[in-house]
């Protein structure tokens, strides 16, 4: 019986096909983008520490006397550039994932979009309430564990923002991400 859930091969694949990454777990542009923007919302005594923990723990830490106090990951999604895809019906977080979750500390998840303009972020918070649950993918067919957020749940912010994303992102913010 064939296997049919996600696994490395399937990840490697799509982490890859991404303009301007190297491999699947290449998110240096992602990492720089995300640090530039949060620096205007963070004093000077915070430091941003590029993968705190190793290169499969979160991509960015904030640290403050010696102390990771808040972290991120980060993820962009081919599929979302100009508007959101009408096929997308809430945002993915996906179940591999979860580990970030349980850890002592703040965290939020970034995503996105192909052309790095546009971002989601949800807080931790938001992310514990979600269930995780089984989810058939239908560009391959392959099935991943999920948390279905809500759009309410996300805070979009970018530029040329479409009607369709303000009308589904109640949370929205229209900025240039620098």
């Amino acid at each position: 019986m064939k296997n049919n859930y996600i696994d490395k091969d399937t990840i490697k694949q799509y982490g890859s096909s991404l303009s301007g990454r190297k491999d699947n777990f290449d998110d240096d542009i992602e990492v720089r983008k995300f640090i530039n923007f949060a620096k205007n919302y963070y004093s000077d005594k915070y430091v941003f520490v590029d993968k705190p923990y190793g290169k499969y723990g979160v991509d960015i830490g904030i640290r403050l006397d010696d102390k990771i106090v808040h972290t991120f990951d980060v993820e962009r999604w081919n599929s979302w550039d100009k508007d959101w895809p009408h096929y997308y019906k809430y945002i993915s977080f996906l179940g591999r994932k979860e580990k970030f979750l349980n850890v002592p500390n703040n965290f939020t998840m970034v995503w996105f979009n192909n052309s790095l303009n546009k971002m989601i972020v949800v807080s931790k918070k938001n992310l514990l309430g979600v269930p995780t649950v089984s989810k058939q993918f239908s560009s391959n067919k392959k099935v991943d564990r999920v948390k279905k957020v809500p759009f309410n749940m996300g805070h979009l912010i970018g530029s040329n923002l479409t009607e369709q994303e303000k009308r589904l992102f109640v949370n929205h913010e229209e900025t240039d991400l620098l």
